[in-house]
């Protein structure tokens, strides 16, 4: 009985007990050994209450960005579709899975060992495919959430750490999950296709080695001690403040070459004091980096990539007094709007580049060249807030042929 693949993401709720394991890119896989995960995972011994988080308000900053770099991954469709977005046990259109039903009840002998053997006949290209259970599932969970369930499923830093490297030396889902094939064999790639969804390579965004590096921020930030302390100890930042992502992607059209930009912000926002009066409050960007990607195609042409640092000292942009954004939230009537205001970068952040094009020699080009426009919404008027909890929105231009998109989420972070 051959069976297909979890390529959709859905959104179900579902407790297939201690059937499967892991698929890819899990950042709560099970043991090194690739052996079936049971429904508590390995889970830290609780011994009372945990102790205070050690860690500063500057050092949560740093351990919740690191944490917020790696969400593009874990809330990829080869992560999330096998952490609860996708049901093999049921029928597609509960369960979302493209290879349909599979039904235990009709495999012989049936056990967690059994019912692999099932999920490689199509996912061939890896043995011991299978995915988590229940308790490490992160549909319908919030970034700190599953902040909290990576500790709650690892025991250390270091144990973290070797998990994301190689899955502890066992069945390599994240390395699979960085292919971005599901593992399939090739008669399985043309399941997708009954469901209007053709078979097309899918890795998460960036490198395996970006994740490890990302991850090893987050956990070393956190410590051994943060590991054991509050479970939200380095998934949370302790003060008033706003923590979350900045999207911004513009393409410009030429007819001699064109220009394509991305840039992510991850920012974490502080009260600034000294402007926040009455029922106006404000504030500025004290710390996260901005990683940008500038692809010039046509007569010139060159792909050029950075990383520019933000926080209020000399070493990042806000360092001169300036912050590099400023978030206002005021009270109109029944509604919380919020409005964002941009300041421009210090020249050394935004170097002149030469790229090269054809019978010219260069184009001398400050990059990244979206420096004034990092994130921005409608000019005229604000943003509604649902509850003064959370930011999230999208705004579009256009000129002529030319797009400029932003997509953004913060949230709320507390004293």
């Amino acid at each position: 009985m051959m069976r297909r693949s979890a390529m959709d993401a859905g959104t179900t709720d579902w407790l297939p007990g201690p059937i499967l394991t892991l698929l890819l890119a899990g950042v709560l896989a099970a043991g090194g050994s690739g052996a079936a995960s049971t429904p508590g995972g390995p889970t830290r011994p609780s011994f009372g209450p945990a102790p205070v988080c050690p860690l500063t308000p500057p050092q949560e900053a740093t351990a919740v960005l690191a944490f917020e770099d790696m969400i593009p991954v874990i809330r990829h469709p080869r992560c999330m579709n096998c952490h609860g977005g996708v049901n093999p046990l049921v029928p597609y259109a509960q369960g979302r899975h493209m290879g349909g039903l599979i039904d235990t009840t009709q495999i012989p002998n049936s056990s967690v060992q059994t019912i692999r053997k099932v999920c490689e006949q199509c996912h061939a290209q890896l043995p011991g495919w299978d995915t988590p259970g229940a308790p490490m599932f992160w549909v319908g969970k919030t970034d700190k959430q599953i902040c909290m369930q990576f500790k709650q499923f690892s025991t250390d830093p270091a144990d973290f750490i070797a998990h994301i490297t190689d899955d502890r030396g066992g069945v390599a889902f994240i390395d699979a999950a960085f292919i971005g094939e599901r593992a399939l064999d090739d008669d399985s790639k043309t399941y997708g296709a009954n469901y209007g969804k053709p078979f097309a390579v899918d890795p998460p965004p960036g490198t395996h080695a970006d994740l490890i590096r990302q991850g090893t921020q987050w956990a070393n930030t956190v410590g051994p001690k943060g590991w054991n302390a509050a479970p939200d100890c380095g998934c949370e930042i302790h003060r008033d403040g706003w923590v979350g992502t900045a999207h911004f992607a513009m393409t410009v059209p030429g007819s001699g070459y064109s220009v394509e930009e991305e840039a992510t912000a991850t920012v974490w926002f502080e009260r600034d004091k000294a402007l926040s009066k009455g029922q106006d409050v404000y504030w500025k960007s004290a710390a996260g980096s901005i990683k940008w990607s500038t692809k010039y195609t046509g007569a010139c042409h060159g792909t050029f990539t950075g990383t520019t640092p933000i926080n209020l000292t000399a070493s990042g942009v806000g360092g001169d007094g300036s912050p590099l954004g400023v978030i206002e939230l005021t009270s109109r009537g029944n509604q919380v709007l919020y409005f964002v205001s941009n300041a421009p970068w210090l020249d050394q952040f935004q170097p002149v580049t030469n790229v090269p094009c054809d019978g010219v020699g260069s184009l001398p080009v400050p990059l990244p060249l979206h420096a004034s426009f990092w994130w921005q919404h409608d000019p005229n008027g604000g943003v509604v807030s649902p509850d003064g909890q959370l930011l999230e929105g999208s705004y579009q231009q256009t000129a002529g042929p030319s797009t400029m998109e932003w997509k953004w989420s913060f949230r709320r972070t507390a004293p």
